[in-house]
């Protein structure tokens, strides 16, 4: 029986081609549709890391700065305690790290360095999706020199940190994603980036759980810090002249306004470290194209939240404004590179392991709304997309 143009598409589209031209025609349609894989997701989602990252910064340096002003006081009223600010040294070589009674300001410094490291980390391994995703050749050099950025700031945030997550991980990229990548980059076999985002879904979840504690951790030192510098400050007040109070009262102010706005910044990191699994888990799903990625469209949308109030706190020396705002949107354009120096560890890495969260800890915002600050309006605030079925909810329950 002759056969029929009607069994296959590929034969269908072939037949409308001058004879000449059919079979080049067919062979790329077949090798084409080997290799489809829809970049737009991945082009989300690394813009979306990329803003986490650069639209952050160093979220708590103005209470670092706070808490070392108030630390040199207490010092200065105090000499005995200067022992709290003594270097300790051990294994390996060029370790170090304060000791466990040291004043507050040094554990918040390691953790602002932690929140950086794992941005960079965040935003260089998106790219590196990206770069896997795109049509363009990528080097095998290059393949490598990413693969060591990567997990080099996931241990430095590591050491910053002073643990390691629940999983017991200590990189970011395993060893099952980094032997596919190679796969893909060596023979073209872009259909096996679905699996490469699966053999390390578990990996991502595990830092991203990290990230989210380590906020709910710094939110209960903010706290504690918050309760001391308000006691000095009071003190003050009530010691001042008639004259010189409204200039107490002020300080008072003023501290009010920083601690609820880092605590707004916390609470939409920890918010964007919630959602980031889920998105990650969904470039599986829609990386052949044809579905819309909710998750990765609300990942972006809490971290362009966060740069935009990150950005009007800077405009306003810290505190929450009215102060115009414009969202820092960077460009995508692959592998993101990391902001400053390239990332490795840090100057000096921490062992110092981080302290339980006292009970009354400022609660864990849901990642379906980041933040509740009255000048945020409704359509600033990202939306929660509707759960596919068997899927975890940002917070882990069914």
């Amino acid at each position: 029986m002759p056969w029929s143009s009607d069994r296959s598409p590929v034969l269908r589209a072939a037949s409308t081609i001058p004879a000449g031209l059919a079979i080049p025609a067919v062979i790329l349609m077949l090798a084409s549709g080997c290799a489809s894989v829809d970049p737009g997701p991945f082009q989300t989602f690394q813009l979306g890391a990329q803003t986490l990252r650069d639209g952050v910064g160093q979220p708590l340096q103005s209470e670092v700065e706070q808490a070392r002003k108030r630390a040199v006081s207490d010092l200065v009223a105090n000499p005995l305690g200067l022992s709290g600010l003594q270097l300790q040294f051990g294994d390996p070589e060029f370790q170090w790290s304060y000791p466990a009674n040291g004043p507050l300001f040094t554990t918040l410094e390691m953790r602002n360095q932690a929140v950086q490291h794992l941005n960079d980390a965040f935003a260089s391994y998106a790219g590196l999706l990206l770069d896997l995703a795109s049509v363009q050749v990528l080097p095998e050099a290059q393949l490598d020199q990413q693969v060591k950025s990567i997990n080099a700031s996931s241990r430095a945030f590591l050491s910053a940190l002073g643990a390691t997550p629940a999983a017991g991980v200590t990189e970011l990229l395993s060893l099952g994603f980094v032997e596919i990548a190679r796969e893909i980059v060596e023979h073209r076999k872009r259909k096996r980036l679905k699996q490469a985002i699966e053999v390390n879904q578990s990996t991502v979840q595990a830092f991203s759980d990290a990230g989210a504690q380590l906020m709910t951790d710094v939110a209960a030192g903010i706290g504690l810090e918050y309760q001391s510098s308000f006691g000095n400050l009071q003190r003050e007040l009530v010691a001042a002249t008639l004259e010189k109070r409204p200039e107490a009262l002020e300080k008072i102010l003023e501290l009010n306004q920083q601690t609820q706005s880092t605590l707004d910044v916390l609470s939409l990191l920890h918010g964007s470290y919630r959602a980031l699994p889920a998105a990650h888990r969904e470039l599986a799903t829609t990386s052949s194209g044809g579905a819309r990625s909710h998750r990765v469209e609300d990942f972006l949308g809490r971290a362009a939240h966060l740069a935009k109030l990150s950005d009007s706190l800077e405009k306003t020396g810290g505190k929450a404004g009215s102060a115009k705002t414009t969202t820092k949107t960077p460009t995508s354009t692959g592998a993101a590179t990391p902001k400053g120096t390239t990332p490795g560890a840090p100057t000096g890495t921490s062992t110092k392991t981080p302290t339980a969260t006292p009970t009354g800890a400022s609660p864990e915002t849901p990642a379906s709304t980041p933040a509740e600050t009255p000048a945020k309006s409704p359509s600033e605030t990202p939306t929660e997309p509707p759960q596919a079925p068997g899927e975890t909810t940002s917070e882990g329950t069914p």
